[in-house]
């Protein structure tokens, strides 16, 4: 994606968590973003790291978990260059999971007959997420609270104004004699 694109993807992902954090209550929050990249492209744009950082990075909704999925591992040596090349880059990542979502058959040109992968990775992405959810409603909660005590503190400030306000407003009225 262009610059100008992932600026507005960027915008609308948070837009959406904030809105999800302001109107909906705990249980409507985004408590977690996958972020899939095809490990068969065998490469990690440096855009999409800036993309990363900028997602990991919002303030004012909390931190949301980022889970990079790795799609289509078919080959270790890429996967593992890719894993590397990820941890590398200093993304605020929460896991990094390989998957190979169907089976697949890979023509070897020193062999006749295909190999088939057979598909992987989900049973660790449904334990990395029942393992990591109750840490991620945790912060949830919390991230509700700091957002309640932001209002509270607002209205406060408001009653305060009004009040100040209101008390002006006597003061410097005629008083009947």
């Amino acid at each position: 994606l262009d610059e100008k694109k992932q600026t507005y993807i960027q915008k609308e992902i948070y837009n959406v968590i904030q809105r999800q954090v302001k109107n909906k209550g705990p249980n409507k929050y985004i408590h977690c973003i996958w972020y899939c990249v095809n490990c068969a492209t065998n490469r990690f744009e440096d855009s999409e790291i800036q993309f990363l950082k900028k997602i990991s990075s919002f303030t004012g909704i909390g931190k949301v978990p980022i889970i990079l999925i790795l799609t289509q591992c078919y080959n270790d040596e890429d996967k593992n260059k890719m894993i590397k090349e990820l941890i590398k880059s200093d993304i605020d990542i929460d896991n990094i999971i390989p998957i190979v979502a169907k089976k697949k058959k890979l023509l070897i040109p020193e062999s006749q007959d295909p190999i088939t992968i057979s598909p992987y990775g989900f049973d660790n992405l449904l334990k990395v997420m029942e393992n990591k959810l109750p840490e991620m409603l945790k912060e949830t909660q919390t991230n509700y609270q700091d957002v309640l005590i932001r209002k509270k503190k607002t209205l406060s400030m408001i009653s305060v104004a009004i009040g100040t306000f209101a008390s002006i407003i006597i003061f410097l009225s005629p008083h009947p004699k």
